[in-house]
């Protein structure tokens, strides 16, 4: 009987290990669960970072190319300029520069010619105010000086979606930026950056963080700097934006302060 009893002890202890057991063991089950469950996830966040990245930079393009590229209206390029590089776009097609620099609409755009001439079209105003206009524009374009003027019906309400009634134009002082813009007509330009951030400098830059504007082939830039070798000894790029004054329709209100200073 007293054997009987202890084995009757040591079956019971046996039960109560092999329930501990499966406890442990169900637990087990459940940890692998949610191990397979994390590696399921990892996985799927590895394909997701493989597939978003971005696509490799377009190649740099000849100049005709280029400016093929800009009048159609269905790309961006960009080109040095007196201040910072420019992103560019035909004007009408000024959507794809907001969306690539992720830009609030109610930020405008600039409208860049090579000549005073190409510009004088997209805005309207008396014989006395076209007489002061360009009077200043005589005087500091090309230049790093962007004028902002009521708007005529030939712009494209792209350039400026919240307030078509007014556009900044320029002409750069820059040889390079007024051959392209010769050849390409006016086009809708800002700083190459998400916004934000500050303008990119350089084209390794630009190709890096914006593989889908096209810039200029380093042996067609290089042929056009000495082309116009002369004139570029002559400048100094300060790399700060433009002067922008708006006219308020009896004088000049400075909505930045760049490196012309107007009188």
């Amino acid at each position: 009987k007293t054997q009987n009893s202890k084995l009757k002890t040591q079956n019971s202890k046996l039960k109560t290990q092999n329930s501990k057991l499966k406890t442990q063991n169900s637990k087990l089950k459940t940890q692998n669960s949610k191990l397979k469950t994390q590696n399921s996830k990892l996985k799927t966040q590895n394909s997701k970072l493989k597939t978003d990245k971005p696509p490799p930079p377009m190649p740099p393009i000849p100049l005709p190319d280029l400016t093929a590229a800009a009048r159609s209206g269905d790309a961006l390029i960009s080109f040095p300029t007196d201040t910072v590089p420019a992103l560019a776009a035909r004007p009408d097609a000024a959507g794809l520069i907001y969306a690539a620099k992720q830009r609030s609409e109610t930020k405008p755009l600039i409208l860049m010619a090579a000549e005073a001439t190409d510009l004088w079209d997209y805005v309207q105003g008396s014989e006395a105010e076209f007489a002061v206009w360009q009077t200043v524009a005589a005087r500091h374009w090309p230049g790093a000086l962007t004028l902002v003027l009521p708007a005529s019906p030939r712009l494209p309400k792209a350039m400026n979606p919240t307030d078509p009634t007014t556009i900044g134009i320029r002409v750069p002082n820059h040889p390079i930026a007024r051959h392209i813009l010769a050849l390409t007509q006016p086009l809708a330009t800002t700083s190459v950056n998400r916004s934000g951030e500050p303008p990119l400098l350089t084209m390794a830059e630009i190709n890096a963080q914006f593989p889908e504007v096209l810039t200029l082939h380093p042996d067609e830039l290089a042929a056009l700097e000495r082309k116009y070798g002369t004139q570029l000894n002559q400048l100094t790029s300060s790399g700060l934006p433009s002067t922008v004054a708006k006219w308020t329709g009896t004088g000049w209100q400075i909505l930045r302060q760049g490196e012309v200073r107007l009188e």
